[in-house]
Parts: structure tokens; C-alpha cells; sequence
């Protein structure tokens, strides 16, 4: 919900009624923040509404109500603002992000790793895994990233997948086993 990204308004019966700001407003009056907004291609559109005049470097301000008279909070000084988005159709939930939201972000997209940079991942995180399965899963991702490539299957195996799998195997899963679940 947007209050989340904003704040509440309460009652209480001493104090009245009061507006208590979210963590994310805080956060953007907190100068060298940095903020990570995290699957923003999930976010409800209203969301990137608040967001644009947060990220307008000419403005960098919201008002937290529509009314005009409402004085505006300012983004304080040496904000970075990150954030993530998967983008494509293989994704569920997510939207198309409105071209105004997207060019107020530089854009870097990453590549999958490469086979020794995922073989040295799997290391890290399944150390016990022994030489020639990690060999096998390496080379079982790298086929079937071929395929999708090929267009002989419609996705491909995350790395979040291949750590899954390597996970499986881990925990005592056969080689066949850990491929067919993930």
C-alpha cells in the first residue's frame, strides 16, 4: 500500500490527530542516504506517481497530500537512489515501467555469469559440494541456457535456480533429482 511509502495519519486521544511519517520519508530527509528500491517493475503505478518528483532532480520534493497548501518535504542533499527491476515477459507481476520513472535512473543491466564466475558462486555457497557434480551443474546450466538461446526452451535458469539446484545437492539430493526439481 502507499501508505507504506508515505506514512499514516492516526488519532490519539491526547495528542489529536497526527501524520507519522513512513521509514522511506524519513530516509529521503537523512542526507547520503542511499536507498534501494527493490523490483520497482512490481511497484503499483501510484508508487512511481510519488517516486517522480522524488527522483526530478529539479524538484526533488513531495507533498504528502494533495492539497497545494501542504508544505513539501525535501530529498536532502547526496541521495542515491538504486533500484531493481526484472523486465520481460517471463516475469510474473510485474509492469511495463512508464518511460518518465525509467529516465530518471541511469540503467545497467546485467548478464548472467559466466560458467566460472557461477562455478565460483556455488563454491562459496555449497562448499561441500564435490568437484565433478559442481563440474555436472555447470555444465547441465550452461546447456540448458544454449537451448533458450536456440529458442528450443521459452526461459532460462536463473542463477538464483542454479544455486537452488546446487542447494539440493547439498542437502544429499541426486544429481537427476536436483534437475528435475529445479
Amino acid at each position: 500500500p502507499i501508505s507504506i511509502l508515505i506514512g499514516n495519519t492516526h488519532f490519539d486521544p491526547k495528542k489529536g490527530t497526527y501524520f507519522s511519517q513512513s521509514k522511506f520519508i524519513r530516509a529521503i530527509q537523512t542526507e547520503n542516504s542511499v536507498i534501494l528500491l527493490d523490483e520497482i517493475s512490481r511497484a503499483n503505478p501510484e508508487a512511481w506517481n510519488i517516486l517522480l518528483p522524488i527522483l526530478d532532480g529539479l524538484k526533488n520534493e513531495i507533498r504528502l497530500d494533495a492539497d497545494p497548501n501542504t508544505p513539501a518535504i525535501n530529498v536532502a542533499d547526496n541521495i542515491c537512489f538504486i533500484a531493481t527491476a526484472n523486465i520481460g515477459r517471463e516475469y510474473t507481476a510485474t509492469r511495463v515501467i512508464d518511460r518518465a520513472l525509467i529516465d530518471r535512473f541511469m540503467i545497467l543491466e546485467m548478464d548472467i555469469l559466466s560458467s566460472s564466475e557461477e562455478r565460483s558462486l556455488i563454491q562459496m555457497n555449497y562448499p561441500d559440494i564435490i568437484e565433478s557434480d559442481l563440474d555436472k551443474i555447470v555444465k547441465i546450466t550452461a546447456k540448458i541456457r544454449r537451448e533458450k538461446e536456440n529458442g528450443k526452451l521459452e526461459t532460462h535458469i536463473s542463477t538464483r535456480m542454479v544455486l537452488d539446484f546446487a542447494g539440493l545437492m547439498s542437502d544429499g539430493f541426486s544429481l537427476t533429482d536436483a534437475a528435475e526439481l529445479t
